[in-house]
């Protein structure tokens, strides 16, 4: 009966994830992404995001591929202490789910204020953010853009230099979408991976 559910629940896993174990690498490299863009980005988002994003994939793989490679009796004499460890990765998968759900749609102001502050700080963050969408300002060329205005320089030098007229703040939002639309499935397929494997185990 062991031996049933053992491979149940390797049918399980290939299920919902088309990587051999074990190999967390790859997926925790893609995984990370979102990290990366967060702080190269400074999006507006809690750092608990991009981290449970980035450390639970390779703790389910590590936990998934250290459970496989017990013994059977020693998984049936302790059946509470074999999947609590997975019970409780479970909570914070549901948690980055839950989480990146709700940021699906984040506020405007959070960026607005987010792009002010970094405005009045002189944070080159925004110059970066210009850079890489070829955009300047925040909702308009003139609104808060790099170069920041000093002597010599007005909110308008960003626009006459690189020629661009769109504002950053639609693409800026557009691209927090796209990471938590990332996590959310990231936190999609971890829950139901667990689910499978506490279930079957």
């Amino acid at each position: 009966m062991l031996g049933q559910c053992r491979a149940l629940r390797l049918r399980c896993m290939d299920l919902v994830s088309p990587l051999p174990l074990p190999l967390p690498l790859p997926p925790l490299f893609a995984i990370n992404l979102p990290r990366v863009t967060t702080e190269t980005l400074h999006l507006p988002l809690p750092v608990i995001l991009p981290a449970l994003g980035t450390l639970l994939p390779l703790i389910n793989f590590g936990g998934t591929w250290h459970a496989l490679n017990q013994p059977s009796d020693k998984i049936a004499a302790r059946p509470l202490r074999s999947g609590l460890p997975a019970i409780i990765v479970l909570v914070f998968d549901t948690m980055l789910l839950a989480l990146s759900g709700s940021k699906l749609h984040p506020a405007a102001c959070e960026f607005h204020d987010k792009w002010q502050g970094m405005f009045q700080t002189h944070d080159m963050t925004i110059a970066k953010i210009q850079n890489k969408f070829s955009c300047c300002g925040f909702k308009k060329p003139h609104d808060m853009p790099f170069p920041f205005p000093a002597k010599g320089i007005n909110v308008t030098t960003c626009e006459v230099q690189t020629g661009r007229n769109i504002g950053c703040a639609d693409v800026w939002e557009k691209q927090e979408g796209l990471s938590m639309a990332f996590l959310f499935a990231v936190g999609g397929v971890l829950v139901v991976w667990k689910v499978c494997f506490v279930v079957l185990g």
